[in-house]
Order: structure tokens, then sequence, then C-alpha cells
């Protein structure tokens, strides 16, 4: 079963693969969990209680998910485990 989380996105911005470590990411942990992919989605977002995370994963599905939105808001994005493995909590700053 996958996992999914509904979250308000804040903020979110594509990244190079090499700024992960700016986000207490390995090389090895990228690889393993998002394989080759040369950028990163980070989003900064909230959860239905309001707590801050910062979700990291598959660009192609942020872009879509941007474009098409949810049926009840458009900043409204559901994140699931395969595309977006990575959930970290707060909101850490990127250079």
């Amino acid at each position: 079963m996958t996992q999914r989380l509904r979250v308000t996105a804040i903020e979110y911005t594509l990244v190079p693969r090499d700024m992960a470590q700016q986000l207490g990411l390995s090389p090895g942990e990228m690889k393993e969990l998002l394989g080759d992919q040369m950028e990163l989605a980070v989003v900064k977002c909230v959860d239905p209680r309001g707590k801050k995370l910062t979700a990291v994963g598959d660009p192609v599905d942020l872009r879509l998910q941007l474009s098409a939105g949810t049926e009840r808001r458009r900043d409204e994005l559901e994140l699931d485990q395969p595309k977006w493995p990575i959930l970290l909590q707060g909101w850490p700053q990127i250079a």
C-alpha cells in the first residue's frame, strides 16, 4: 500500500542534485531513494495539523501536480511515498 500525505505547498523549488547535502542527505541516500535524477523537487509545506515539513522528491510529479492542483485547492499537493520518499521536519535553508 502506498502512503499518501496531503499538504499545502508554501514554497517550492527545483534544485540540482548536488544541493541535497544542504538538506542533510548523503549522495548514497539520494541515489537509493531517488535514483539518478539530475534535479530534485523541494517543497516547503504544512500538513493538515499545521506542522512544517519539507518534502524532497520527483520534479516531474511536482510539475504535474502544480499544473493540475486538486479538486479543492490549487496549492494542495498529494505526496505519495514512491515519488516523495524524503520528508524532513521543519524548513531547512537551501542556498
